[in-house]
C-alpha cells in the first residue's frame, strides 16, 4: 500500500516537472532564434509566443542568453527583447546587474539596459560608476571601455534631454565615451555627471570620483 501512495503522489510531481522543462527548452529555443531573426516581424512574433509562458521564467533565462551572449552588441540585440517584456524584463535584468560582480557580465547587462527607463534604472546604472575594470569584450585597441565607461554612456542616452544634467542634446551625440577617449577625459566626464546627479537629487552616483579625474571641465580631445 505504501508503495502505491509514492507512486501516486510522485507521478503528478514527475509529470509537472516534465511539463516545466519542455517549456524551459521552448523558450531557450525561441532566445537561441532571436539574434538570427532577420525581420521586424519575425522578431515581433517570437515576443508574441513568449508572452505565453511564466513572466519569470522568460526574463531569468533572457539574463542568461544576456551574459553569455559573445559581445556587446548581441548583447544589444536582445535588450529590444528586454522592451517587449515591459517592465517584468526590466526589474530582473536590473536584479541581476545588482548581484553580478564579473566585469564582463556586468558590461553585457548594462548594454543590455538601453530600453529601460525611469529613476531605477538610472540608479542601477549609476551604481556602476565607480566601477573601473575593463570589459574585454568591447575592446578594439589598447584600452578598451570600463563597466563605469558602459554606465556612463546608457545614462547619456537617457538623460541627454534632461537640461539639469548638462548633456549634449545635438544629434550629433557628443559626450559619448569611446574607445579612443583617453581615461584622464572619461574619468572627468563621468565625475561632472556625477556632480550633476548630486545635485538634481534622487539620482546620485554613488562613492568618489575615479581617480585621476581632473576638476575642470572637460573638453573631449583636448
Amino acid at each position: 500500500m505504501l508503495a502505491m501512495i509514492i507512486v501516486v503522489n510522485v507521478a503528478p510531481r514527475t509529470a509537472r516537472a516534465d511539463a516545466n522543462a519542455d517549456k524551459q527548452t521552448q523558450v531557450e529555443m525561441a532566445f537561441d532564434q532571436y539574434p538570427e531573426a532577420k525581420t521586424e516581424d519575425q522578431r515581433t512574433a517570437i515576443v508574441d509566443f513568449l508572452q505565453h509562458f511564466d513572466r519569470k521564467l522568460v526574463a531569468g533565462a533572457l539574463i542568461d542568453h544576456i551574459v553569455g551572449s559573445h559581445d556587446g552588441s548581441e548583447a544589444t540585440i536582445f535588450s529590444t527583447l528586454i522592451e517587449g517584456l515591459g517592465p517584468d524584463g526590466c526589474a530582473v535584468l536590473m536584479d541581476r546587474l545588482g548581484k553580478t560582480d564579473d566585469a564582463v557580465a556586468k558590461g553585457k547587462l548594462i548594454v543590455a539596459m538601453r530600453h529601460c527607463q525611469g529613476d531605477d534604472a538610472v540608479k542601477t546604472l549609476a551604481a556602476c560608476l565607480n566601477d573601473t575594470r575593463a570589459v574585454l569584450f568591447e575592446a578594439k585597441g589598447a584600452h578598451p571601455r570600463r563597466v563605469c565607461d558602459l554606465a556612463y554612456d546608457e545614462l547619456y542616452l537617457k538623460l541627454r534631454t534632461d537640461a539639469r544634467y548638462g548633456l549634449d542634446a545635438g544629434p550629433g551625440m557628443k559626450g559619448l565615451i569611446t574607445e579612443k577617449l583617453s581615461v584622464k577625459w572619461r574619468d572627468a566626464l563621468i565625475a561632472k555627471l556625477k556632480g550633476k546627479m548630486t545635485e538634481a537629487g534622487g539620482t546620485a552616483a554613488p562613492g568618489d570620483t575615479p581617480s585621476g579625474a581632473p576638476a575642470a571641465t572637460p573638453v573631449p580631445g583636448g
